[in-house]
């Protein structure tokens, strides 16, 4: 792709029961465009599978629109400033969340790009999404030296009166191997399953857990660290 009106390569808006395999998905012009992007009407049951989404000036996936068992199987995200970014719920105008995602069996490599990046991660999930799967996955060279390779913040949400509404269903990161990230290997506040894990050469901290504060409040909480290795 190579359109400046584009802000991505594929959009799922409104789209239901589809799968996407063996794409390789990139973008050498100079404009910021996304690889998939999910946006405005929600859609469900989309799985992405076999496919390379690679050197984008933008993040590989993610969007901005609820979306419910999404799958990412076996994919390779190369050369992005940010491989998933899923959600966005801390802002008062985009008061949305994902949930049900599946991010399995998949590469991550050099998200951001260089090492002298600051900001980025390989897959950063987003205030209020929750229910999702990380779970397999490999990353080298990943994140920016302020951020993590997987970065999960709270699954609570705050009201319009801001008053505290509490979920079950963590987010689960699980039997990932992550080497040389260049910041917090896994960080995540509130809300998350951490297990079995292996970290090698993280330059910050292994697994960082500690609260986040932001206009839509305090969280901190509700955490299994468990049958992690760190080197």
């Amino acid at each position: 792709a190579d359109s400046k009106g584009c802000s991505s390569v594929i959009m799922f808006l409104d789209c239901h029961y589809i799968v996407i395999k063996g794409l390789t998905v990139t973008h050498e012009g100079e404009n910021d465009i996304m690889g998939f992007r999910f946006w405005s009407k929600p859609s469900d049951h989309v799985a992405l599978e076999g496919c390379t989404i690679k050197n984008l000036k933008s993040n590989g996936f993610g969007g901005s629109a609820n979306g419910k068992h999404i799958i990412v199987n076996k994919c390779i995200f190369s050369n992005l400033p940010l491989g998933i970014y899923w959600g966005y719920y801390e802002d008062e105008h985009r008061k949305i969340y994902f949930d049900s995602c599946k991010i399995i069996n998949s590469l991550f490599i050099d998200c951001p790009k260089t090492d002298s990046a600051e900001t980025g991660y390989g897959i950063q999930i987003k205030g209020g999404s929750f229910d999702n799967l990380i779970q397999d996955n490999v990353f080298y060279n990943v994140s920016g030296s302020t951020r993590a390779a997987i970065g999960v913040y709270h699954i609570s949400k705050l009201d319009k009166n801001k008053t505290l509404e509490k979920r079950d269903a963590p987010n689960i990161i699980r039997g990932n191997f992550i080497y040389n990230c260049r910041g917090e290997g896994i960080y995540a506040c509130e809300g998350a399953i951490i297990e079995n894990n292996i970290l090698v050469n993280c330059k910050s901290s292994g697994i960082a857990t500690y609260r986040r504060k932001s206009d839509w409040g305090s969280f901190y909480g509700n955490l299994i660290v468990r049958n992690n290795t760190i080197f």
